[in-house]
């Protein structure tokens, strides 16, 4: 008998267009754009506090999660966004984008940010 080969790295794969309404599951759908800030680290996201997945550069990952209130973070080595508190109805597909708040210019005031600023001001989660 074989073991089974399993990827425990490995995103699930649900197909989007179908998402299970009679289970009451739902799915959020975490998409993250190219950017400089963070490019060779991976965000984890976390669903009520438990780690669920990670996501990188022009990655997107889908999640299945139960339906109601669920609240959502993604966080980076020492540094987190601000959760974004959802209710999520059973069979909803739910869209959110992460990013870092360095833009343009702001990259270079990094080391400084990194230093003094609070830790929910580095990552950017967002309802699309």
């Amino acid at each position: 008998m074989t073991p089974l080969k399993v990827n425990p790295f490995e995103s699930p794969k649900i197909d989007t267009g179908q998402v299970p309404n009679e289970t009451g599951e739902a799915t959020l759908r975490v998409t993250r754009p190219w950017e400089l800030q963070g490019c060779a680290r991976a965000y984890q996201i976390f669903v009520d506090g438990i780690r669920c997945d990670s996501v990188r550069i022009n990655q997107t990952i889908t999640i299945p999660v139960h339906s109601g209130e669920l609240v959502v973070v993604a966080k980076v080595d020492g540094w987190k966004s601000e959760p974004i508190e959802l209710n999520v109805q059973p069979g909803a597909l739910i869209d959110l984008e992460v990013s870092g708040t360095f833009k343009r210019w702001r990259v270079c005031l990094i080391v400084l940010y990194a230093l003094f600023a609070p830790s929910h001001k580095w990552l950017c989660l967002k309802r699309t």
